[in-house]
């Protein structure tokens, strides 16, 4: 009799807890918009070459934004390349926070494929040991990233910054 009152309580508890980390990715998903990478990021091609073409190379421009979309980790981390950082600390501080909490919240960025689209994501300092526990090559992930573009005379930097993540 116990084992059955144990049996049933136990799995009230486990699907309590799904529910309430499922509520948790809900308020996410409101802040997040779902998008396709490619077209993001071939509109941001096509957005910079439209400037370049008005303006030319040295033309100098930035926006954030928040998106979520599903990619496949490759299995690959490295340190954060510098010149990605630079550009993630401009547009950080002129868009939406303190360019100088980069330093301590970001090491390493990670190799992801979303369809044809291979990028390193930066990732905040506190996620990675979950990511390295719960995620391996070849898994699907949903990354909430923090999306800082930048195009001056550098180049084009389309840089996500993953936030959080949900594996599939």
């Amino acid at each position: 009799m116990w084992k059955n009152v144990l049996g049933i309580l136990s799995l009230i508890l486990l699907l309590s807890g799904q529910s309430f980390a499922q509520a948790g990715f809900e308020k996410w998903d409101e802040r997040y918009s779902l998008i396709n990478l490619a077209e993001l990021l071939d509109s941001e091609q096509h957005y910079a070459d439209s400037i370049e073409a008005i303006s030319g190379k040295e033309a100098h421009y930035f926006r954030a934004g928040k998106y979520r979309f599903a990619a496949t980790y490759l299995g690959l981390k490295r340190r954060l390349d510098a010149k990605v950082m630079k550009s993630m600390q401009y547009v950080l501080g002129r868009t939406v926070g303190d360019p100088g909490q980069l330093e301590e919240l970001l090491e390493h960025e990670y190799l992801f494929q979303a369809g044809d689209v291979r990028f390193w994501a930066p990732m905040q300092r506190q996620l990675e040991a979950p990511f390295a526990e719960e995620v391996r090559n070849g898994d699907t992930v949903l990354l909430y990233c923090l999306f800082l573009n930048e195009h001056s005379g550098s180049g084009l930097y389309n840089t996500f910054l993953v936030s959080e993540f949900l594996k599939k």
